[in-house]
C-alpha cells in the first residue's frame, strides 16, 4: 500500500510552517521522480520517440514548467465553462510565479475563515501547509464550531492576516482569488473579450533539444 503524501506523514513538526511546506514539496517532487524515473536506464531516458523530447530534457527544464504551462493556455480558445476555468487556471498559475519569486502571499489569504481541512483522526487544520492543531472532533464531540469559534483558531487567524506564512497551496489559493477583486476582474475580462482572430500558437515545449 502506497505510503500517504509527505506532508500528511506528520514529519518535520519542529520545522517553521512555511519551511516545511516547501520542504514536503520537494521531498514529494523527488519521490515522483524516482518512482517513475528511477527504474528508467540512462538509454531510455535519453531517447526520444515521434520527435518528442527526452525525458532527460524535460527533467532538466522542469523549473520552467509553469511558463510553459501558462504560454500553452493562453494560446488556445476555449468557450463556455472551459473558458472560465482557464481563466482562472492562468491566474493560479501566475500567482504560483509570484509568491515563489516574492516568498509572500502576495493576496490575502483566508484559510482559517472561508475553509479548513480535517485530516483523517478529525483534526482540524486552517489549512494542510500549516497544519495548525485547531482541536480534534473527537474531543468535541463533533461539534465543529466549538474549535471554529474557540481559542487556538484566533491565534492562527492573526499570523495568516499578518502574513507570516505563504505558500502556492492550490485549494486555498483558488479560494483565495475568488475573495480578491483584482483578480476576479481580470478573469471576468478575459472571459468576456471577444476573439478577433486565432491566437498564435504556444511554441513546442522542445521538438529539438538543444541547452
Amino acid at each position: 500500500m502506497p505510503q500517504p503524501e509527505p506532508w500528511l506523514r506528520g514529519t518535520l513538526q519542529e520545522v517553521p510552517a512555511v519551511v516545511r511546506g516547501v520542504l514536503h514539496a520537494l521531498e514529494l517532487a523527488k519521490e515522483d521522480i524516482e518512482l517513475w524515473c528511477g527504474p528508467l536506464s540512462d538509454e531510455q531516458l535519453n531517447a526520444q520517440s515521434a520527435g518528442l523530447p527526452s525525458v532527460a530534457f524535460q527533467l532538466r527544464h522542469i523549473v520552467r514548467s509553469l511558463d510553459r504551462l501558462i504560454t500553452y493556455v493562453e494560446s488556445k480558445q476555449f468557450n463556455g465553462v472551459a473558458k472560465i476555468t482557464e481563466a482562472l487556471r492562468v491566474e493560479y498559475y501566475k500567482l504560483v510565479k509570484r509568491i515563489l519569486d516574492e516568498k509572500d502571499q502576495v493576496i490575502d489569504c483566508y484559510a482559517g475563515w472561508v475553509s479548513a481541512q480535517i485530516y483523517a483522526n478529525g483534526t482540524v487544520w486552517p489549512c494542510c501547509v500549516r497544519a495548525d492543531n485547531l482541536g480534534n472532533l473527537r474531543d468535541h464531540n463533533y461539534d465543529f464550531k466549538e474549535i471554529w469559534f474557540g481559542e487556538k483558531i484566533r491565534e492562527a487567524r492573526r499570523s495568516i492576516a499578518a502574513k507570516e506564512c505563504h505558500c502556492p497551496l492550490a485549494n486555498a489559493s483558488y479560494t483565495n482569488m475568488l475573495h480578491d477583486i483584482p483578480t476576479l476582474t481580470r478573469v471576468a475580462r478575459k472571459i468576456m473579450r471577444r476573439d478577433v482572430s486565432p491566437p498564435a500558437e504556444a511554441p513546442a515545449c522542445a521538438a529539438v533539444e538543444s541547452d
